[in-house]
Parts: structure tokens; sequence; C-alpha cells
């Protein structure tokens, strides 16, 4: 079934983190190897961490939400999440769930870091990116997405305020 990134797109998600390779998870013990353009990943599923999408089996929102957040360094974590949480509409609750169903994975504690850090509000990979940048140098967490308004008229909205 797709994984990662590519379950990533098939859920709806067209993020700059995606690469061209397919990748599928497969389950532990069986044989599919990775090629040029295709990475197999072997994992642990759980019942509710497979869904159908229009390109075929892909795990859920919440899984790829969780693998996603295993990889790739803090910043890039956090962005990968707060998209998927944006686009897919899963809580971030749904994903501590998925982690909480596998103790010991490899990238657990990066997943556990980025987790507290997610936003469904961001809406670029940069913005979330300098959020974490923000709170990281421990200064007031930045309200994401804010409107500005003059004696409540709208008179613009602000990235990050």
């Amino acid at each position: 079934m797709l994984g990662g990134a590519s379950a990533a797109w098939a859920l709806g998600l067209r993020p700059a983190i995606l690469n061209d390779r397919v990748e599928v998870v497969q389950p532990v013990g069986h044989r599919l190897r990775s090629r040029p353009e295709l990475r197999v990943r072997r994992d642990r599923l759980v019942v509710g961490e497979v869904v159908q999408t229009t390109f075929g089996p892909a795990t859920s929102a919440a899984r790829t939400a969780f693998d996603l957040a295993r990889r790739g360094g803090l910043l890039r974590s956090v962005a990968a999440l707060d998209a998927m949480l944006r686009v897919t509409g899963v809580g971030i609750e749904e994903v501590f769930a998925v982690a909480t169903a596998h103790p010991g994975v490899r990238g657990l504690r990066l997943a556990a870091q980025a987790m507290p850090l997610a936003d469904s509000r961001s809406e670029s990979p940069r913005e979330s990116m300098l959020r974490v940048v923000l709170v990281r140098a421990e200064l007031t967490a930045p309200v994401p997405q804010f409107d500005v308004r003059d004696c409540g008229r709208f008179v613009a909205r602000l990235d990050l305020a």
C-alpha cells in the first residue's frame, strides 16, 4: 500500500516534500525490494491504519502524519504535520494515538517533539518552519493566520503575528 509522502499525495496533499519515488509500506516479513523509482518500507500496521483511496490502499491520514513526523529533522517534521492536519482534517490527538500504538519505532522521539508544535492553521512549509524557530528561541508563540481589524472592519491577514 502507499505510505509516507506517496500516501500524503493520495490523501490530497500536494506538498513540496514529495520526490519522484513512489513509497510503499509492506508488512514485516515480505520481500518486495526497493528500486530507483520505488521505496519500500517495512513496518507494522494496526487495524484502522489503512484506507482505500482512488489510487489504491494507503496508510490513513493519522498514520501518514505520524510517519512523516518521524523523518527529516524537526523543522520538516512539523511542516509535514501541519500540512497533513490542514489538508486531511485529521486531529493531532489521532496522530498521538497512532504514536501510542507504536512504542519504540524509529523516529518516535522526533515525532514526540514535533506533535506538540503542530498547528493546522499554517499554510506553507516555510511558515511552519519559521514558527518552530521562533518557539524554540523561546519567543512568544506566534499566531498563524491572524486577522487585523480596525473598528471591526477587516484590514489584513498576517501569516504570523
